[in-house]
């Protein structure tokens, strides 16, 4: 079959200037047109359809020769995107191992030459992955289960929203990495609809999600539909370790035993892969119309990556332009605005200190002493010898404020030479920021231009409607204004995005 592009009613009026009811009607005359391609017959609306394919064609045409690709480097060649060939990948844990996997996922999809699913933000470790180091993990079809079901859950509840609503990937996605909002692959492949407005005098959303279950159950298992299959990457960071390095003497070794540094895991066995020798064009894998996999967040332990290993030393100078773009990705516009609001509004554009204390979540409650002496080492050293007036400290913590009791935090907000800012989910600013990414289109960024779902405006927004938590999000573009400077929790995922933030925005008008 050969591949295609599906445009919007939208897209389809401003070629033809033909108006299409809905979206549902393009998906419907598309479909219709593939099937006509087959053999069957044109019936009354050929002439309809032919309008639809010239220009169709047109764009198509274009979109190929345009599309991004990695071209064969000297010594090794590397793949050749092949248009209309996908892969998504399960989020799970914090925000911060999400983006990490994000950052994975893009690399993927420009080696292999695949169109990348985005996924939405999932709920903080509403998905656990489990030890990599321990080899104790969720396997990846289960985990592939649950992130579905999640997915599904995210859209009855009217809290979906995609990653790139609150990451910025344009430095990949304009020009390097071809991308699609899971919502619209949702849609057009599963026919999944949009979740409706609440049921009427009811706080309960009404979701026509057939299209998401079907999805769930799609997206899971091997399978071919003709020539269009699904392939399911069953390896885990329990097994293996992708690597790839397009001009190395070593290509032609599929698989290289890991040694571990480890003897309370010396029964177990990683396998280094080169991901576009078992995953690439010519593989069975490489072959699939829709490639899915389980975990891509990888880690440093013991001076090594425990599942994802790609090296911008490849060899391959459109890989390392990938590598070097998506080495970073700042907060999207929305939230970025609104952190800036809140120091206009509530900071007085005042220089502010920034402290990011993570005490509740794992090993992090056992450190309390030391994260609140460094603290204190850290905000001594600015207090002015005499005069000068209050030093603002915003502070982020997973600690609530009625928990301060006893601890440094009260210390702190009693004490005259610092003046303590805090910002609560119940916020107005956090929750107008919430509106603002639950308004914005899935897709509207999306090169393939695949707008294919209409989202409730601000204004219409009902009042009960459940808000995503985007606290997090704003804080962090907060602390990356910091101009006083940060201190962050040892060990901490988000310390290290705020500090990535700071390195890539030192300065925040």
């Amino acid at each position: 079959m050969a591949p295609y592009h599906r445009l919007t009613r939208h897209d389809i009026a401003a070629l033809t200037g033909i108006e299409l009811a809905s979206s549902r009607a393009v998906v419907t005359s598309m479909a219709k047109w593939r099937r006509e391609r087959g053999g069957v017959g044109y019936g009354s609306n050929s002439a309809l359809l032919f309008l639809l394919l010239v220009p169709l064609l047109i764009v198509y045409g274009v979109w190929i020769i345009a599309a991004p690709s990695l071209s064969a480097a000297p010594g090794g060649g590397a793949g050749i995107p092949i248009p209309g060939k996908y892969m998504w990948y399960a989020p799970h844990s914090g925000f911060s191992n999400q983006v990490g996997e994000l950052r994975n996922a893009v690399r993927v999809a420009a080696i292999l030459g695949r169109i990348l699913i985005l996924p939405p933000v999932t709920d903080h470790h509403a998905l656990s992955l489990g030890s990599c180091p321990k080899f104790r993990i969720v396997e990846p079809r289960h985990l592939r289960v649950a992130a579905l079901s999640h997915f599904s859950d995210l859209v009855a509840q009217s809290r979906y929203y995609s990653i790139a609503d609150v990451v910025n990937i344009s430095a990949v996605s304009q020009s390097l990495v071809t991308t699609i909002d899971f919502r619209v692959f949702a849609l057009l492949r599963c026919g999944a609809n949009r979740v409706e407005p609440p049921c009427a005098g009811t706080a309960t959303p009404c979701p026509s999600k057939g299209g998401f279950d079907r999805c769930i159950a799609m997206l899971n298992h091997a399978h071919c539909v003709g020539s269009d299959c699904v392939h399911c990457v069953d390896e885990s960071c329990a097994d293996t370790v992708w690597t790839y390095a397009a001009t190395s003497p070593k290509r032609r070794l599929l698989e290289q035993p890991v040694k571990l540094k480890t003897k309370k895991f010396s029964g177990a066995r990683r396998v280094k892969r080169d991901i576009l020798q078992s995953l690439g064009d010519g593989t069975v894998a490489g072959d699939s119309k829709l490639l899915v996999f389980g975990s891509l967040f990888s880690g440093e332990y013991q001076g090594a990556q425990t599942h994802v290993d790609l090296s911008a030393a490849s060899g391959n100078a459109a890989f390392d332009r990938v590598f070097q773009a998506s080495q970073h990705f700042p907060l999207s516009r929305v939230v970025t605005d609104a952190g800036r609001a809140y120091i206009r509004s509530r900071m007085n554009k005042r220089e502010f200190f920034c402290a990011q204390l993570r005490l509740l979540d794992g090993q992090f409650k056992n450190h309390w002493s030391k994260t609140f002496d460094s603290l204190r080492l850290r905000l001594e050293s600015l207090v002015p010898d005499e005069g000068g007036g209050a030093i603002p400290v915003f502070v982020m913590t997973d600690l609530p404020r009625a928990n301060w009791t006893g601890t440094y935090l009260q210390e702190l907000s009693e004490r005259s030479e610092y003046q303590i800012f805090r910002l609560e989910e119940g916020d107005e600013i956090v929750r107008d920021t919430a509106r603002r990414v639950l308004a914005l289109k899935p897709g509207s960024d999306d090169p393939l231009k695949v707008v294919v779902m209409e989202q409730q405006t601000l204004d219409q927004a009902p009042h009960h409607q459940m808000l995503p938590d985007i606290l997090l999000y704003v804080e962090e573009a907060i602390c990356s204004c910091a101009s006083l400077g940060f201190h962050g929790t040892a060990g901490s995922t988000i310390s290290e995005m705020i500090t990535q933030l700071r390195n890539a925005t030192p300065q925040c008008s």
